[in-house]
């Protein structure tokens, strides 16, 4: 799915990587599933998504708050 977002964005993974505020190798791992992304990054990879591709998603601002949780 984050490879499929950074596509979809036409970012490099050296772009994508400086935008989630990790290193390009960290970012890598991820795509590659050898590690999970923190819950932090998890919920900005989330809200570019759905900023770029489920902008409906936006709309219950609760929503984006507790996006995770329970």
């Amino acid at each position: 799915t984050l490879i499929s977002l950074r596509r979809s964005l036409g970012l490099s993974r050296g772009h994508m990587a400086s935008l989630l505020g990790v290193r390009k190798d960290h970012l890598r791992r991820w795509e590659k599933g050898l590690r999970s992304p923190s819950r932090p990054a998890q919920k900005l990879i989330w809200l570019i998504d759905s900023m770029a591709n489920k902008p409906e998603n936006l709309r219950d601002s609760i929503s984006i708050m507790t996006w995770g949780k329970g």
